[in-house]
């Protein structure tokens, strides 16, 4: 045999094995997984402290459906007050600015920012909660336009609020007039302001403090707060059907950071957010008014129901707000009249509400 022929002979003897090699390189190689790609991740600033209710129930929430849905390709981090979480006033600012990617606030601590959102705080507009919330998504596009810089992830609103008092109750609309009365938000202020009471600028979480220390006569808040603030070992009297403004809540994106993210990733975020969130939210809050109220009735403080002709009195100074608010508005080219109509409409003969003249 020729060495030709003998070398031949001993490349094809030996080709199987050289086959066999070569596949089971192939299968090394495709069996290895790829290193995994880095989590895109965005950040989520909050003015809560940790484990509260909304931070507890709805963020991590949020969050963690969030991770579910892209497989941990796409995640929160949620930063309590941080880093703009200690001033509430400065979180839609944060977003706007991309100092923060997604940001929690409420409307009230920037009004001018917000003209038609807060609207939605029209005292008498919405029953509650969860009715108020499904109402302001149906009709969303009439406010849509405050959100204009920023993408909207969700918007709900809690049950009107209680008039906590220490000393002296409350059961008629005289008995309010001169007594100091916290309240969170600039709208609070004015309806308080045209009850005759003198308004105390706080966040809602410093009633406590407030009451007993005397710095406060009274607060006008959420029922939500009552269990965690533990407002019946400082106030002894609890005003419950008081016709005030209930309280907008948001959850927003930086625009850009929106824009950055692929279609399947606005998939996930969308399908995590919008009127979804926004129900679980508002459910969160309506639970914990019930609860508070539960614990309210075990203790020895006062509720007090307001007669119909009170309610009358105090919603006649609320128009005393509401009338000239919507003239300013209309100065604006903002047509709050039209804004509020739908709305009404939907309240008509449950209870009086903004005039929209």
């Amino acid at each position: 045999m020729t060495n030709s022929a003998f070398r031949k002979a001993g490349l094809l003897a030996h080709r199987p094995l050289q086959i066999a090699a070569l596949c089971a390189a192939l299968f090394v190689l495709t069996a290895t997984p790829l290193p995994a790609e880095p989590a895109k991740v965005l950040s989520f600033s909050h003015f809560l402290f940790p484990g509260e209710g909304l931070e507890r129930k709805v963020f991590q929430r949020f969050a963690s459906e969030v991770a579910r849905l892209s497989g941990n390709r796409l995640t929160l981090d949620i930063a309590g007050r941080g880093p703009a979480g200690k001033d509430p006033a400065k979180q839609f600012a944060s977003v706007v600015s991309g100092e923060s990617d997604i940001a929690f606030g409420l409307p009230g601590f920037t009004p001018a920012q917000f003209p038609r959102t807060l609207l939605m705080s029209a005292p008498g507009l919405f029953e509650d909660a969860r009715s108020g919330t499904r109402k302001i998504w149906e009709r969303m596009p009439l406010i849509a336009k405050d959100f204009e810089r920023v993408k909207l992830l969700a918007m709900w609103i809690n049950d009107p609020p209680i008039l906590v008092t220490r000393t002296r109750p409350v059961r008629r609309f005289a008995d309010i007039a001169g007594l100091k009365i916290l309240t969170s938000d600039e709208g609070l202020a004015r309806i308080v302001t045209a009850w005759g009471a003198v308004p105390v600028r706080l966040p809602a979480g410093q009633a406590n403090a407030a009451l007993a220390s005397g710095r406060a006569d009274g607060a006008l808040v959420a029922s939500s707060i009552i269990r965690r603030a533990k407002l019946f070992q400082v106030a002894r009297y609890f005003t419950l059907n008081m016709p005030g403004p209930a309280t907008v809540f948001y959850i927003v994106i930086n625009r850009k950071a929106w824009n950055a993210l692929s279609g399947e990733e606005q998939g996930w975020m969308t399908s995590a957010s919008g009127p979804g969130l926004s129900r679980e939210a508002a459910l969160v809050l309506k639970s914990a008014s019930l609860m508070g109220l539960d614990t309210l009735a075990r203790t020895d403080a006062e509720e007090i129901l307001l007669p119909d002709e009170e309610i009358v009195r105090f919603q006649a100074a609320n128009e005393t707000v509401m009338k000239p608010l919507i003239a300013e508005l209309r100065k604006s080219d903002i047509d709050a009249a039209k804004i509020l109509a739908p709305f009404i409409a939907l309240r008509a003969g449950t209870r009086r509400t903004p005039s929209a003249q």
